[in-house]
Order: structure tokens, then sequence, then C-alpha cells
């Protein structure tokens, strides 16, 4: 299964190109390469957090989310980083990592008050 094929469909396409000043990453024709880096993220929290601490509702599982997420980033080493946190590498990862936190606690706050996970 071609996970990524959405991000190359003409439909999103055409969406995406319709922002300017955004940059569409693919390596290849329909490749989107870049996935594999959030993929490995994804399973990451899945293994190292939720897998382990199921959670009652959509609120709980946003906590922990975002918990993690502080973790990942702020105090994990990561094996590619020679075993530093990414924090230690990029000086303005603070601030660019506090944007992204922003959004994607609103992007949760949104999905969540569609779903009701169990």
């Amino acid at each position: 299964m071609d996970r990524g094929s959405q991000f190359s469909s003409p439909e999103f396409l055409a969406y995406f190109s319709s922002h300017a000043g955004l940059k569409f990453s693919m390596d290849g024709k329909g490749r989107a390469i870049d996935y594999i880096f959030i993929d490995r993220f994804w399973r990451n929290i899945k293994y190292e957090k939720l897998y382990l601490e199921p959670s009652d509702n959509g609120l709980e599982l946003y906590h922990k989310l975002r918990d993690y997420m502080k973790y990942y980033n702020l105090e994990r080493p990561h094996q590619g980083l020679k075993y530093k946190k990414p924090v230690e590498m990029y000086p303005t990862f603070v601030t660019d990592f506090q944007k992204t936190i922003i959004f994607i606690s609103i992007c949760f706050l949104i999905l969540f008050s569609f779903i009701q996970i169990k």
C-alpha cells in the first residue's frame, strides 16, 4: 500500500499549490520519502507511550501526546544525533518547538472535538 498516494493526488496537489510560499517536498514521482521521519516518530509515540499507557478519553490522550512530544524533543537522546537531544543540536529549536507544540495542540483539540477515542 502506498501510504503517500493521497499526497500526490491531483486534489491534494491543487489544494497545496493554492497556498503561496509552501514547497512540496518529494524525492521522486509520487514518493514522499520525508514521510519516513514522521512515520518513525509516530511509531516511537505508540510503542514508548500509547501502547504502554492506554487513554480513557481524548483529553487524556492529548495530554499524553503533548507531554511525550516535549520529552521526545527536549529530554530524549536520539541515536541519529549521536545520543544527543534535539534541543542540544539546534540553537533555535526551543522557539520553533514551542510554535510546533501550539500548532499540534490546536490540531489535536480540533480532532478530538470530532472523534471519540476509546
